[in-house]
């Protein structure tokens, strides 16, 4: 006669489960981007103002960040950005970053602040479209980027 334990028996009942709970829900299909893929995004995609995901490199390390970022412009494989963060200590921050009055618009989920200081990465860099800023955020942080440029 064939008995399973105890042990046996939860192991059996468990096959599959693990997987099952890691699945996406129907209903959270859709809603985040895979970002461990790698597909270049169009440039004719990648316009003033366009919200996009992105890596952006640390000020003092070889590593990087996914971020949200605001496209500045697209020249050749480089892309200027502009980082955004929802951070809390944003608001302590010395280059006081441009609050996002439309979130919801732009394609974000929580309040969010695009900094001043642009950077170039290149287009492999640069992961997916989110969305579009509002016109009025649009006009905010795109003079706002143009004033600081001159400033630099």
């Amino acid at each position: 006669m064939n008995k399973l334990t105890r042990l046996q028996k939860r192991q059996l009942s468990a096959v599959g489960v693990r997987r099952w709970r890691m699945a996406p829900r129907p209903e959270q299909r859709g809603l985040l981007p895979n970002l461990s893929v790698v597909r270049l995004v169009a440039r004719n995609r990648l316009l003033p103002g366009v919200l996009v995901w992105a890596r952006v490199p640390f000020e003092d390390n070889i590593l990087y960040k996914i971020r949200p970022a605001v496209v500045l412009g697209c020249r050749g494989r480089d892309v200027v950005i502009l980082p955004c963060t929802s951070s809390p200590a944003r608001h302590r921050r010395i280059d006081q970053p441009i609050e996002l009055m439309d979130v919801e618009t732009a394609g974000l989920r929580r309040p969010t602040a695009v900094r001043r200081t642009a950077l170039s990465v290149d287009l492999v860099d640069v992961l997916t479209v989110i969305g579009e800023l509002s016109d009025t955020d649009r006009r905010r942080v795109l003079c706002a980027a143009v004033v600081s440029r001159l400033a630099a």
